[in-house]
């Protein structure tokens, strides 16, 4: 894994990174058995770990990198973020992904048609991490049944995200979603 200091890089109020070995074995998986014009998508980007970590590690594979967030100071991050890894690997001869960020809801975002290959590869916020805020200014929990039958609209191929001990496990209880779902299980300790 090349990894990188995160203290070199901006960083949202209320934003938690995701651990680069998380984002590193969310990557991993996947990517596995894919070849190369892959799309990554992550509806929850935060300040841009996932991506970051993805590009810098499966730029083979990877075409592009797509990050969206509630948060616009995050995305605003996430993508001085991404840009400044860019030029970093662009002044040392590597290819970096092209990046493509925008505020959004992971519960209702739309995907926009391409040709390349898109998944979706996510460390969302759940439990105390959550930072979904209803309409009445309520901190409420994300709807994970509306955000699977969202990415099923799009027919999104896989989908990896991770699951802590804070997931709502009740969330995947009679989901069907797609041809393949690749759900891990972390201990945020490391």
């Amino acid at each position: 894994m090349i990894p990188f200091n995160h203290n070199n890089f901006l960083h949202a109020e209320g934003v938690s990174p995701s651990p680069q070995k998380v984002a590193y074995a969310l990557a991993e998986l996947a990517l596995d058995g894919e070849r190369r014009n892959i799309s990554l998508v992550d509806p929850f980007c935060g300040d841009g770990t996932t991506l970051m970590i993805a590009g810098l590690n499966f730029s083979e594979k990877v075409s592009s990198l797509v990050g969206m967030d509630l948060n616009e100071n995050a995305v605003l991050c996430a993508n001085m973020n991404l840009e400044e890894l860019s030029r970093m690997r662009a002044a040392s001869g590597h290819y970096f992904p092209k990046i493509r960020t925008a505020p959004g809801n992971a519960l209702t975002f739309s995907i926009p048609k391409s040709e390349e290959d898109n998944i979706v590869i996510t460390d969302p916020p759940y439990g105390r991490r959550s930072k979904f805020v209803d309409l009445e200014g309520n901190h409420s929990p994300v709807d994970f049944k509306l955000f699977f039958k969202n990415l099923y609209s799009h027919k999104i191929p896989k989908v990896v995200f991770s699951m802590d001990s804070d997931f709502p496990e009740e969330s995947l209880e009679n989901i069907h979603y797609g041809p393949v779902r690749v759900a891990t299980q972390w201990d945020r300790s490391f």
